[in-house]
């Protein structure tokens, strides 16, 4: 008989499972004072999981979220670990974690299903006890990508907890500060059940009145044809309803990276997309609205991954990143890619080719790609990482290039002609009594000419991060050198208030010195509090003095109402704009969508007095 999920772990079903005990520190190797035990076990339907998480003070577990799906930073909280094509690669790695409330959230593999009716409903409880809190999940196979076939398979397995009054994360393999994936368990024998091919609907009408008015409809199609290879079509999508991310107004000599929030694009996000020192060579931002897109991806063998993303509008406009990986064993692949862009206005397209390797302690990294133009050679540029990792210190240097005609119209490349090399040491040193509780150091330096040789900039940096027993962040940041024709030089602190706490934090950030040739000063202050477990505020500024004194002001607010109904909004005042946005939605659970909109949550426009209603209905 499969365990009611009730948090009390008194099933026949868990006597007689598989039991995982000897839980270690996963920075200081050692067993930690509070010990946890886990149970496994699965049907043809479900994969169920159990944790008995010892706590020598009860009272002082934290369990403040409440919604599904939402983060769980802060809380105490357990998590199965599941590789189940056993790579141990870390992008394919699943999480299911659970609070000591039984709140839960699930990262699958390559950042696959964002949304909760692509995701799959799983469930979860938890219970606070006298002499701890004990939890129970049971996850639906459909959930997963596993290999096809009859036989019995091998899948990576491990299991972990974060414990947040002492900050201390222990796994029951330890896999080490640096996550060597390798050292994870094994689930032996394991007959993942049958597939059948599954389609999903999401079809969305929207309403506006106010503003620029108008009436649309559009779909979202998922298909799981099998279980490694998934499938996304979107027909006129709508992302008004999206809250974008707000860029910053801190001096910068080149553009700034704002993260791209539209659901259609973080669907398989990470398998697509890779950062390095030079920039990114796919930024699916650089793709404006459009009027259709497709993404297939997933595995096409044992170690083979492929996908393929499409962007394209009907007055011809057509963008597009095609990739695919090869593991040749648990710490070398390679992978290759193609970002594209095609229009009245020309052509692009970057192809990038990443092999990564580790030995030992050493890890490479190589990214070169070669970019052309209406059909014509224009440039490459090329990054090579190597890095030498212990368990408290790595060092390494990346040197790099990007030649003055390389282009990448659907990347983020902020800097094209120079060459050179970026060296670091970091440090990070942990204590489990005393006044502190984190140390982490990072010097770095960074040197670079154009390809004339003329010198583009010479910087040396020096950060230093700490965090106190009393949940007290104090970071520091001084930088020094030469940027073009500009002699630079920077003092930064940042002191941050209940940093482990994500419901009621505050923080003030001072910068000042000379950078671009004249005096700075840039002041972050920032406030988040969450009052009677439903209504939180939060507000953040930034002021600058520089070349010309900016001023930019976020203030946002949400109102549970219930877990699946919320009300919030967003303010921004920055220079010359005011934006925001008031909303009522239903959102992040099975079932039908909502949303009520009054304003616009893109932070780039002005406000409008324009009333928007969403309704996204699953089948």
């Amino acid at each position: 008989m499969p365990p009611v999920l009730d948090g009390q772990l008194s099933d026949d079903a868990w006597k007689t499972a598989p039991r995982a005990a000897g839980f270690t520190d996963i920075y200081l190797g050692t067993p930690p004072a509070d010990q946890t035990e886990a149970w496994l076990c699965y049907d043809t339907n479900f994969i169920y999981v159990a944790f008995r998480a010892f706590d020598s003070q009860p009272d002082k577990i934290v369990a403040q979220e409440t919604k599904e799906e939402a983060g769980l930073r802060g809380d105490d909280a357990v998590c199965l670990n599941l590789d189940p094509f056993h790579t141990h690669q870390g992008t394919e790695r699943s999480l299911f974690v659970v609070s000591a409330n039984g709140s839960h959230v699930a990262y699958i593999g390559a950042g696959r299903a964002v949304k909760t009716e692509w995701k799959g409903e799983w469930k979860s409880a938890a219970q606070i006890t006298t002499n701890g809190w004990t939890a129970e999940m049971a996850i639906p196979w459909a959930m997963l990508s596993y290999p096809i076939g009859h036989r019995p398979v091998t899948m990576g397995l491990n299991f972990s907890r974060i414990q947040q009054r002492t900050q201390v994360i222990s796994f029951w393999a330890n896999i080490g500060t640096r996550s060597n994936y390798e050292l994870d368990g094994h689930w032996e024998g394991v007959v993942p059940p049958p597939f059948k091919p599954r389609f999903s609907y999401l079809p969305y009408v929207l309403g506006q009145v106010g503003g620029s008015a108008k009436g649309t409809a559009g779909l979202d199609v998922r298909a799981a044809l099998t279980p490694t290879l998934t499938g996304v079509f979107t027909a006129n999508p709508d992302f008004g309803t999206v809250e974008r991310a707000v860029e910053g107004i801190d001096f910068s000599y080149s553009e700034r990276f704002v993260p791209d929030q539209r659901p259609f694009f973080m669907e398989g996000e990470n398998f697509y997309t890779e950062g390095t020192l030079i920039g990114r060579f796919f930024h699916s931002l650089r793709i404006p609205d459009f009027d259709a897109g497709l993404n297939f991806y997933g595995r096409v063998g044992p170690r083979t991954s492929a996908g393929v993303l499409g962007a394209f509008e009907l007055d011809g406009r057509q963008d597009y990143v095609v990739r695919a990986r090869q593991e040749f064993n648990t710490t070398d692949s390679l992978a290759v890619s193609a970002v594209g862009r095609n229009d009245s206005d020309g052509d692009n397209e970057v192809l990038v080719f990443h092999p990564a390797w580790r030995r030992a302690n050493w890890v490479g990294l190589l990214h070169w790609a070669p970019s052309f133009t209406d059909g014509e050679y224009s440039g490459d540029a090329l990054n090579f990482d190597l890095v030498y990792q212990t368990q408290r210190t790595s060092a390494g240097g990346v040197v790099h290039y990007v030649r003055p005609e390389f282009r990448a119209d659907n990347g983020y490349i902020p800097f094209t002609d120079e060459y050179g090399l970026f060296a670091y040491v970091g440090h990070t040193t942990e204590w489990r009594a005393g006044p502190l509780r984190r140390l982490r150091l990072y010097p770095m330096t960074r040197l670079a000419n154009h390809f004339d040789g003329r010198p583009f900039r010479r910087m040396a940096t020096f950060y230093l991060f700490s965090e106190t027993r009393g949940d007290w962040g104090i970071d520091l940041r001084v930088e020094a050198g030469r940027f073009e024709r500009y002699d630079d030089r920077l003092f930064e602190i940042k002191v941050r208030g209940r940093v482990s706490d994500k419901f009621h934090n505050f923080g003030l950030g001072v910068q000042w010195g000379r950078q671009g040739g004249e005096d700075l000063l840039f002041l972050t202050p920032s406030i988040h509090w969450r009052f009677a477990e439903r209504f939180s505020v939060g507000a953040a500024s930034s002021v600058l003095s520089h070349r010309q004194d900016r001023f930019q002001h976020l203030l946002s607010l949400s109102y549970d109402l219930t877990k699946a109904w919320s009300f919030g909004g967003r303010l921004v005042w920055q220079d010359e704009l005011t934006s925001g946005f008031l909303s009522l939605r239903r959102s992040g659970y099975a079932g039908t969508d909502y949303y009520v909109v009054f304003g616009n949550p893109n932070p780039t426009a002005e406000f409008e007095p324009m009333l928007t209603l969403k309704i996204v209905m699953p089948f």
